[in-house]
């Protein structure tokens, strides 16, 4: 009996058919292990980018706010303050011209010219010769001239000194101000520089009555821009503190 070696080949087509699909859903599968890997990968890789990216954000935000509070803060101390200084510049000028028709120095006593003279740090070249001569104020008139002259020109040096302090305090103060207060800053403090000038003028400088009725014009005028720039400013400072102003707002 002989051995039937006979093969069936639609079997083997089959057989290999399956194999063949069999090996194309494998690498299917494996490219999409592949690709959902690598998806992942990415994924993961971008959401690490963007914590990055949101750490970074929130970090500059803090920062930004803290600056934003920090110059407002710096801001609101800038504008208290100058607006303080400009005030008593101005107010102590203004009091000189009121000073000669309030004080009558005949009704002083020795005592009390003495400590008008201590309490403005007043010298003893300036003071001795009207102290010495204080009994006869009554009957010689230049004993009072020269103590009107000697006090007007101390009182006019402390508005100097008023003026330069707010002066000063403006150019440091700076950074801090919007335009528009720094322009109407920058004008009120010349129109007080003036002011000082021209009351320096009429009390201290001449009897030419010409030129202290020119003096006298000028404060007025003068007088009449700084309660103008003063308004002006109140109303711009409130605007700007009220809305935390910033010039370039996004």
């Amino acid at each position: 009996m002989g051995l039937d070696i006979s093969i069936d080949w639609g079997t083997v087509v089959i057989s290999a058919s399956a194999m063949l699909f069999s090996i194309i859903k494998g690498a299917q599968y494996f490219s999409r292990k592949y690709v959902d890997q690598r998806f992942l990968e990415k994924l993961e890789h971008h959401k690490h980018e963007l914590q990055g990216i949101m750490e970074f954000n929130k970090f500059d935000l803090q920062r930004k706010m803290q600056d934003f509070n920090l110059f407002t803060t710096k801001k609101h101390e800038a504008y208290t303050t100058l607006y303080k200084l400009f005030l008593e510049a101005d107010g102590y000028a203004g009091s000189i011209m009121g000073y000669r028709q309030v004080t009558d120095y005949k009704k002083y006593s020795y005592d009390e010219v003495s400590r008008l003279f201590d309490e403005y740090n007043i010298g003893d070249i300036d003071k001795s010769p009207i102290l010495d001569n204080w009994d006869n104020r009554h009957s010689d008139d230049s004993v009072i001239g020269n103590l009107r002259y000697v006090m007007n020109r101390t009182l006019v040096n402390v508005a100097k000194d008023y003026q330069r302090k707010a002066q000063n305090e403006f150019y440091y103060s700076k950074l801090y101000l919007s335009e528009k207060v720094d322009e109407i800053y920058y004008e009120l403090s010349n129109c007080l520089k003036f002011n000082i000038t021209d009351i320096e003028v009429y009390h201290c400088g001449t009897n030419d009555q010409h030129v202290l009725s020119e003096a006298l014009k000028n404060i007025n005028s003068n007088n009449q821009k700084i309660s103008a720039l003063f308004k002006t400013l109140k109303l711009t400072m409130q605007e700007e503190l009220s809305i935390g102003y910033y010039k370039n707002q996004t």
